[in-house]
């Protein structure tokens, strides 16, 4: 049986949301060595994605990169309609999918499923894992379990509340300088799509790229222009090739747009938001202008001294302009886009990124489709 009052010790120290997971999970599995596996999964709608894993198994699970649509009439439907939890017994029962077979693979067999709800709405769901059949069926396990999904909830419910106020500082300052943005809001809400799923692409070859990066660089691609806001107009909507002048004064935009982050940041309490995130965020603003080779602005990073989340914005932010019309141009045929990507490959941009990109185009070219202008 667990001892509660050294949960609730360890739910209260001062640590990131993942970091207090981790060690939940190892205190649980003191008292219950067969748990392996516990997944906290972020809801959008009627699609679902891991927010972050603890997992004693060494296998890979590319799986977890992966949406998976919540399917009418299943049990996940019935968790997130009905408020309630979930039970299986033994997984090997059930039919065969991938995300089954990922965890038959690991060993697992029994499964626990228990909804996370905020406002009486389900943002996500906590799956508990297990290398025993029937283990979550004892009343005194079930007890168990249903308080340590308690506390985890609690904890990404409070993880949640402080993305989401951090995010709707961050988007009035968006809304803010976008109304001086020439370009059009489906940009910014394509720039979120295509960053996320350039990522997810780059998981299997990345092994920096986690779950919770992710999240994060779908939240935060947008925003990789905020700084144009105090560029003046006669400048941000000119129509003419700049002057060496002139684009000095635009380039300044990554650095304006990280002195905005740092401003909304000051007017926050420290405390209720994560420096990972903030760094994150200032990386995409103030280096998605640099270039593979070291020619970009404004610090002249070449290769993988360029942070990755920039690396992925540069690239998706290039592809969606050259499709776009603009004040100052038509938009290019796909073909040329695809032609220009490739030739920019190993100078502009990183190649691997482009390798990937270009590999799943179909895939890009539906986010364009669903999001268009």
């Amino acid at each position: 049986m667990l001892n509660y009052h050294e949960l609730d010790i360890i739910a209260r120290k001062n640590k990131p949301f993942t970091s207090l997971t981790r060690d939940i999970f190892e205190h649980v599995r003191i008292s219950y060595p067969c748990l392996g596996r516990v997944s906290m999964i972020a809801r959008d709608g009627d699609k679902l994605s891991t927010y972050h894993t603890e997992d004693v198994s060494q296998q890979e699970q590319p799986i977890e990169f992966e949406k998976i649509s919540i399917r009418k009439g299943s049990s996940i439907e019935q968790i997130i309609s009905q408020l309630s939890y979930r039970i299986i017994d033994d997984l090997r029962e059930l039919p065969l999918t991938r995300h089954i077979q990922m965890l038959l693979d690991s060993g697992y067999i029994s499964s626990l499923a228990y909804p996370i709800i905020h406002n009486n709405n389900v943002i996500g769901i906590i799956f508990f894992n297990a290398k025993t059949p029937q283990l979550f069926q004892s009343a005194e396990v079930k007890k168990d379990f249903f308080y340590v999904a308690q506390i985890i909830a609690t904890l990404q419910i409070l993880a949640f509340e402080r993305q989401t106020n951090f995010n709707r500082l961050l988007t009035i300052a968006l809304k803010i300088g976008h109304e001086r943005d020439p370009e059009t809001a489906q940009h910014l809400v394509r720039i979120g799509h295509y960053s996320e799923t350039l990522a997810r692409l780059l998981a299997k070859h990345l092994p920096e790229i986690t779950t919770e990066f992710i999240h994060r660089i779908k939240r935060f691609a947008p925003f990789h222009d905020i700084g144009k806001y105090r560029i003046p107009d006669e400048i941000l909507f000119s129509t003419k090739v700049f002057t060496t002048k002139e684009r000095a004064i635009m380039n300044m935009h990554t650095i304006y747009g990280e002195e905005i982050i740092t401003n909304v940041v000051s007017m926050v309490d420290l405390n209720s938001i994560s420096t990972k995130d903030v760094t994150f965020l200032k990386n995409i603003i103030r280096h998605h202008h640099e270039a593979y080779d070291g020619s970009g602005y404004p610090d002249g990073l070449s290769e993988l001294s360029i942070p990755l989340e920039a690396r992925i914005v540069t690239l998706v932010d290039v592809f969606d302009a050259l499709l776009s019309k603009r004040p100052y141009k038509e938009p290019w045929p796909l073909e040329d886009v695809v032609l220009f990507l490739k030739q920019k490959s190993g100078s502009l941009l990183d190649p691997l990124c482009v390798d990937v990109f270009l590999a799943n185009l179909d895939e890009i070219m539906m986010i364009r489709h669903n999001f268009a202008d």
